[in-house]
C-alpha cells in the first residue's frame, strides 16, 4: 500500500505544479472563425455538386436491353406454368388403369378357353396368381392408390384450366 500511497502524492504534486489550462484570450474568436470557415466550404461544395448533378442526365437503357429483360421474364413465367404431372406420368396412369381393367376382365373366368393361344393361357394364369396375390392385400392399398389419382388428376385439370385462362 505504501507504494500506491506513493505514487497518489506524486500524481498530486505534479497536478498542483502545472495548474488549470489557460486558454489564449482570442480562442473563442479563432473557433468561431473556424466553423465559419467550414460552413462556407460545405455551402460551396454543395453548390458545385448541384452545378454537377444538373449537367449529367441519367443514363437510360438501350430498347434492346428492356427488350431482353422482358423476355428472360416471359420465359421465366412459361418455366413456372408446367403442371407438376407430365405426359409421360398420365401415360403410366393410363397404362395402368388399362392393366387393371384387363385384369378384371381377365380374371373372373374360372375356365380357360380352349381355341386360345398357349401364350394367352399363360397370361391369363399369371394375371390369376396376381389376382389371388392382390386378394390377400388389405382392402385401404386400392383405396389409397384411387384417391391419389384422383388428386393427381384434379390438379392436372385445374392447372391446365388456369394455364388457358
Amino acid at each position: 500500500m505504501t507504494m500506491e500511497k506513493e505514487k497518489e502524492d506524486r500524481f498530486r504534486k505534479l497536478i498542483q505544479k502545472t495548474g488549470p489550462d489557460k486558454t489564449s484570450p482570442d480562442f473563442t474568436g479563432m473557433l468561431m472563425k473556424n466553423i465559419q470557415m467550414e460552413t462556407e466550404q460545405a455551402l460551396e461544395r454543395a453548390a458545385v455538386l448541384e452545378t454537377i448533378l444538373t449537367k449529367l442526365q441519367p443514363e437510360t437503357p438501350s430498347p434492346l436491353f428492356r427488350k431482353t429483360i422482358m423476355t428472360q421474364i416471359a420465359l421465366a413465367e412459361k418455366k413456372a406454368e408446367q403442371p407438376i404431372v407430365s405426359r409421360k406420368v398420365w401415360y403410366l396412369v393410363a397404362a395402368t388403369a388399362v392393366l387393371i381393367i384387363g385384369f378384371c376382365v381377365l380374371g373372373q373366368s374360372d375356365t380357360a378357353v380352349e381355341g386360345a393361344p398357349n401364350f394367352f393361357v399363360k397370361i391369363d394364369q399369371e394375371l390369376f396368381k396376381l389376382q389371388e396375390g392382390m386378394m390377400v392385400l388389405p382392402m385401404i392399398y386400392p383405396a389409397v392408390v384411387f384417391a391419389l389419382s384422383t388428386l393427381i388428376m384434379a390438379d392436372y385439370f385445374v392447372r391446365q384450366r388456369v394455364v388457358r385462362n
